[in-house]
């Protein structure tokens, strides 16, 4: 192979590597959403809180804060 098919095939190889993270990504995150509901849904809220910090900090504190409130108010009265 020469020099230039060398790269395209370099890129090629990257494309479809990006691609079956991507495939993994979205399998866990549809598998934790089977089988551990609410662990998952309270990691994408935190996931998601994080990029809302740097553009819109009082709303990522409210979001963290009401999903902190609804922990906390589960915690304490969940039936037994």
């Amino acid at each position: 192979m020469e020099g230039a098919a060398k790269v395209i095939a370099a890129i090629l190889l990257f494309g479809v590597f990006v691609a079956a993270i991507k495939a993994a990504i979205i399998l866990l995150i549809l598998a934790g959403l089977i089988f551990r509901t609410k662990e998952t849904a309270g990691v994408l809220i935190l996931m998601g809180s994080f990029p809302l910090i740097g553009t819109y900090p009082l709303v990522a504190i409210g979001v963290v804060g009401l999903a902190a409130l609804t922990i906390g108010w589960r915690a304490i009265f969940r039936p037994a």
